[in-house]
């Protein structure tokens, strides 16, 4: 099996799918419960389907990302990647979480959630564009690249 990275426009497909997963989460009735069930798929999402079914083809791959033949893997400075931990998972999905999080204050957070999870989208969209490895900053704190298979 050979891979190459995965290009922003597909990983950000995969991102948009995760996002329509989350906010189907967030339209709970409970905010105290919306909001930690929606920030816990943002944060975990890497691994949560693979520690839930013990499936390899869930290794590595939120919904998102195994739609659209994406792994997420960590850099070892050799040809060779590493299998996510959960401690990788949340250090790269903790930036993005973050508007979710906030979503746990009772009203202000339906307001404030939505606005900082854009605002903080638009921040890790550039950080990707500017890199010459199109890594977002959550990528850059694990160490994680996003990976393509090649059948």
């Amino acid at each position: 099996m050979t891979y190459r990275r995965a290009d922003l426009g597909s990983r950000m497909l995969a991102f948009a799918l995760d996002a329509l997963i989350a906010g189907l989460l967030f339209i709970m009735p409970l905010p105290v419960i919306r909001s930690i069930l929606s920030a816990s798929y943002l944060l975990l999402r890497d691994v949560i389907m693979y520690e839930i079914t013990k499936d390899k083809r869930w290794r590595n791959r939120s919904p998102g990302k195994r739609a659209l033949g994406l792994q997420v893997v960590v850099e070892t400075g050799t040809e060779k990647y590493k299998n996510l931990s959960r401690t990788e998972c949340l250090q790269r999905n903790f930036i993005p979480a973050l508007g979710l999080i906030v979503g746990i204050i009772p009203l202000l957070g339906l307001i404030l959630a939505p606005v900082i999870s854009l605002i903080v989208w638009i921040i890790e969209l550039i950080a990707a564009l500017s890199h010459p490895e199109q890594k977002r900053l959550g990528d850059r704190l694990a160490r994680t690249i996003v990976i393509k298979e090649i059948p």
